[in-house]
């Protein structure tokens, strides 16, 4: 086995791909896949040039065989889950996100994507779990707030939501969608006057929506 020369075609496949030259560099990586057959680092950086050339499939491929032959590289999974959302395939994503996770227990960007793609297959509990444990790790992570909250209006847990849009305005008090969603949550608990409020300040943040609320529901001119 000739390891050297592998290390050359690799080393050839990362300066074509940096020269954009994808499918020259696809050819490289495979070349040294071919004399070193278990080439962890040539089927990641091959799956990374796939991706580029949207070979989605292909990539999701090359990513798996990277972690069959080490299990621990969460990069590889990391792409692998996103590639899979490129092809709408959310339980794959999950999947790679949860092995990440048992990797890196406190991944708060793992939990995070997993909570996102738990939204997305309408899993919400899951997602609330799962940010939740972002904010376990990270109190201070806005967006996991925020997105929590934005569930618990759809599971019509408005005060619980409001509490989390609470959180998330504490934290970022220049966050026009903490302040537009509060408001719909307000006013789905018949506090009109209180979500009015929270609807002008967010028009005044930048959120175009909140605009056409106030023009609904708040009786004033805008």
């Amino acid at each position: 086995m000739n390891t050297k020369k592998a290390g050359e075609y690799l080393c050839q496949g990362n300066k074509k791909a940096l020269c954009k030259d994808f499918v020259g560099a696809i050819a490289s990586y495979s070349r040294a896949i071919a004399i070193v057959p278990r080439h962890a680092h040539a089927y990641y950086n091959r799956a990374i040039v796939k991706n580029k050339i949207s070979d989605y499939h292909g990539a999701i491929k090359d990513f798996k065989k990277t972690s069959d032959i080490n299990p621990h590289n969460h990069n590889a999974l990391l792409n692998s889950a996103g590639t899979k959302l490129k092809v709408k395939d959310y339980k794959g994503a999950i999947t790679d996100y949860s092995k990440v996770i048992e990797i890196i227990p406190r991944d708060q960007n793992a939990y995070f994507s997993r909570a996102m793609t738990k939204s997305m297959i309408d899993d919400y509990l899951g997602a609330i779990d799962d940010y939740s444990e972002v904010l376990k790790i990270n109190p201070s992570h806005c967006l996991s707030y925020c997105n929590r909250g934005l569930i618990k209006s759809k599971l019509y847990e408005f005060k619980e939501a409001i509490k989390d849009f609470d959180k998330a305005i504490a934290i970022n008090p220049q966050n026009a969608i903490a302040y537009c969603s509060r408001g719909n949550a307000k006013f789905k608990l018949y506090r009109l006057d209180h979500g009015c409020e929270d609807w002008r300040k967010a028009s005044d943040l930048g959120c175009k929506i909140s605009g056409g609320l106030i023009k609904q529901h708040c009786n004033c001119n805008f």
